[in-house]
């Protein structure tokens, strides 16, 4: 194997961590040395050169265990906002959730330190395995989800005390306000090139802010001019329904 790949924690225990003691099916061997990665590239590592890696998962928190050959997976690792991210190999392959994307995310080829992600996490974070989807696609909730994960993240900084961040947040967002003169005239000539979710909760897990969409409202993000105004919107609701 060339790659990074996440394996069995209970048959890496039960061979005491031994790499020539563990072992990987035919048809993994080839789909990592045909399909994941260029021709040839097994040739300039070593196997010796192998590395059983304990790493705890940058969403979950988990400790799990990859392998890899030398240190990182030299066509498969980035920098995500200066900070080096590694996902299992086989969790790009068809999927772009992680890659290239302006000064945000960079591919490179050297990983040290890096910061990784679990395969359950990978999936449930908008990653999706190499399989065959048929019509439609695994990403297309991607920038509605994105936004709402965005838009709980400026809800968190709004109601704390960084008004650094705050003012500078502002300053970002309020040039954006113009396409809100443009909404019945933007023609789409050019497709835009949108992040995907998964970079998106990559930033803002890395920007400290845990993001979960099974439970949205966040109770430490409430003070009383929250309750007013939901108080007051449900008002406004009950007399426009009568």
């Amino acid at each position: 194997m060339i790659g990074m790949w996440q394996i069995d924690e209970e048959e890496v225990r039960a061979k005491n961590f031994a790499i020539e003691h563990l072992g990987v099916c035919y048809s993994h061997f080839m789909y990592d040395q045909n399909q994941l990665h260029t021709s040839n590239l097994k040739q300039t590592k070593k196997y010796t050169e192998s590395i059983i890696h304990r790493r705890r998962c940058l969403f979950c928190n988990r400790n799990k265990i990859f392998f890899s050959r030398s240190a990182n997976c030299e066509e498969h690792s980035y920098v995500v906002i200066g900070k080096n991210i590694q996902v299992p190999c086989i969790g790009q392959k068809k999927c772009g959730a992680l890659q290239e994307y302006h000064l945000l995310v960079t591919s490179i080829k050297s990983s040290e330190y890096a910061q990784y992600v679990c395969m359950d996490c990978y999936e449930k974070k908008g990653g999706h395995i190499y399989q065959r989807v048929g019509k439609g696609s695994h990403h297309q909730n991607d920038t509605k989800e994105a936004l709402e994960a965005i838009r709980y993240w400026i809800l968190e900084v709004a109601t704390s005390e960084k008004l650094i961040w705050q003012e500078k947040i502002l300053a970002a967002l309020v040039p954006v306000l113009s396409i809100v003169s443009q909404e019945k005239t933007i023609v789409q000539n050019n497709k835009i090139e949108i992040p995907f979710l998964f970079m998106i909760l990559i930033i803002l897990t890395l920007a400290k802010f845990n993001y979960n969409s099974s439970n949205k409202l966040n109770s430490k993000n409430l003070i009383p001019k929250h309750f007013f105004e939901f108080g007051e919107a449900l008002a406004n609701s009950i007399i426009l329904g009568q």
